[in-house]
């Protein structure tokens, strides 16, 4: 069972209602009386007719809406309607936690559910409503949860609420919601950048009325998301963890711009806590973790583990692992951890070449799960640098060069497979072609690459021991603008340099890498190089 949640966030001294589901096994408690949303400077303020109690709870389920606590937010809009129960915005309030749209999912049943509630028909619904302004907003529910196709839905919705902001310039929280409405409406293509970067202007107008709005941070690293535009979001993520919100999806979205900037110790550390307080919910709310998403588990780990594989730290990747090998036992083998499992493996796999945990990963793929692009890539880009050119191709056959990225998979490891030939001139045109396209498409990069070997890289690798080192500098300082920072094309880059005579330069990147790599463990040889 696949299923969306996050915990609750510190309010001042007190707890947001933990987030409990409406499950046979989950686990509720009473909450504890709790001060104004508004005395945290990052909490909503959203003006309605309500007041008092009332008004509390909706402010904090708009505050958990904006940190994408969407059952937190759910259960407080419970709360209002309970008290009030003629409260229209409370119903709109709870309808609109099961709009979830960066992570593009959509409960139209359940939100028309809670619609019902309120009213039978839409003019029912708005009659209940007190103002204009809440008529305006319970109102956009029925262009986002009507009839017909749902992008077409989508788009509707968000042209609604640019209708509402300039009905109503002045309301802040419209602007926010405008601003999540358009976030993944737009690709990260050429086409479509500028309305992206206006999505990022929309949530600093935000920031500018709000310092300190979360939801609008949010909206804004979720638009420059990329590493042509991440640094307009230093400030962004900075809030986030200088606010220090106790649930994991919280904690984790800053680390969106460590990643672009290879701030790996952010990386590292920020998302093994997101990835602690994720477990400790489930332990605490008595769920299981076959009842955890992607975003719950595999993501929070995967972040991780990467940070620590380029910080060196090899141990604590490998306890990424040891840690999702265990869970994957303990969840009955279930596939969400199972994919999760695959994951580190891959990565750890893809950066090491352990022959261990390649057989821990061959076996886990060749029980079925996963059957995924990514891991087959690595077990075959793998198994070609171990000579094992049969396994390789296997993996290979295994890749659906039409899915998205898998292109770049296919070229790349079909480029090993050249290699283990010896046939370094083909190898060299697969890797050149493929490093063309994926340079081309730079704004589409976010997270760990993909593919895990980036095609710039393994070109300035095959370049440089084809004693090439001018154009191979020239490939690592282009795997270094969509990588920053990422330690294998620190080292190849610096080697290129020193070979082609730039010994400044050359010092330059190992510095860089030694910076990163300071407290890493000894195990590679590459440790020993990039330390002074």
């Amino acid at each position: 069972m696949r299923t969306t949640r996050a915990i609750a966030v510190v309010l001042g001294a007190s707890l947001l209602v933990s987030a409990g589901r409406d499950t046979p096994h989950a686990q509720t408690r009473t909450p504890t009386p709790k001060p104004s949303a508004r005395s945290v400077p990052w909490a909503a303020s959203f003006e309605t007719s309500a007041t008092g109690a009332t008004e509390q709870h909706f402010e904090r389920g708009v505050t958990a809406l904006h940190l994408f606590m969407y059952p937190d937010a759910a259960r407080e809009f419970r709360e209002a309607q309970k008290l009030s129960p003629n409260f229209a915005m409370a119903y709109w309030g709870e309808a609109l936690s099961h709009y979830q749209p960066i992570w593009r999912q959509y409960d139209r049943d359940a939100a028309r559910a809670v619609m019902q509630k309120l009213g039978a028909t839409p003019e029912a619904r708005v009659a209940k409503a007190a103002t204009a302004r809440e008529k305006a907003y319970v109102a956009s529910l029925d262009v986002l949860y009507g009839e017909g196709d749902a992008a077409a839905r989508l788009h509707a919705y968000a042209n609604t609420m640019e209708a509402l902001v300039q009905r109503y310039p002045e309301d802040d929280e419209a602007l926010a919601f405008w601003a999540v409405s358009r976030v993944v409406q737009y690709e990260r293509t050429d086409e479509e950048m500028q309305e992206r970067m206006r999505t990022a202007g929309i949530a600093q107008e935000v920031l500018r009325r709000r310092p300190g709005h979360l939801g609008a941070a949010r909206y804004l690293i979720q638009s420059v998301d990329d590493p042509v535009h991440a640094d307009l979001g230093i400030i962004a993520a900075q809030l986030f963890l200088d606010a220090n919100p106790d649930g994991p999806e919280a904690v984790h979205v800053p680390t969106h711009i460590s990643a672009q900037l290879g701030r790996w110790h952010e990386m590292a550390d920020v998302n093994w806590k997101a990835f602690e307080l994720s477990m400790q919910w489930t332990a605490t709310n008595g769920f299981k973790l076959q009842d955890l998403n992607d975003h719950d588990y595999g993501h929070l780990l995967t972040y991780a583990q990467y940070g620590f594989l380029q910080l060196g730290k090899y141990e604590r990747a490998r306890a990424t692992i040891d840690r999702a090998r265990q869970d994957y036992e303990a969840s009955g083998k279930a596939p969400e951890i199972g994919r999760a499992l695959a994951n580190v493996l891959s990565q750890y796999v893809v950066e090491t070449g352990d022959p261990v945990q390649l057989t821990a990963l061959t076996r886990l793929a060749d029980s079925g799960i996963p059957r995924a692009a990514n891991v087959q890539f690595a077990i075959g880009l793998a198994s070609a640098r171990a000579g094992d050119l049969a396994r390789a191709a296997q993996s290979l056959a295994a890749i659906d060069g039409r899915a998205t990225n898998n292109g770049l998979m296919r070229a790349v490891l079909n480029a090993a497979i050249a290699i283990g030939r010896k046939d370094s001139a083909q190898a060299l045109a697969l890797l050149r072609d493929a490093a063309a396209t994926d340079t081309a498409q730079i704004a589409t990069h976010f997270g760990p690459p993909s593919p895990y070997k980036p095609p710039n890289e393994m070109l300035g690798e095959v370049l440089l021991a084809a004693g090439q080192p001018a154009e191979a500098l020239q490939a690592f300082q282009t795997s270094l603008r969509i990588y920053r920072g990422r330690t294998w094309s620190l080292l190849g880059a610096s080697r290129a340099a020193k070979a082609v005579g730039n010994d400044a330069l050359a010092s330059k990147y190992a510095a860089q890498l030694a910076q990163i790599r300071k407290s890493a463990d000894s195990e590679m040889p590459v440790f020993a190089e990039a330390r002074p």
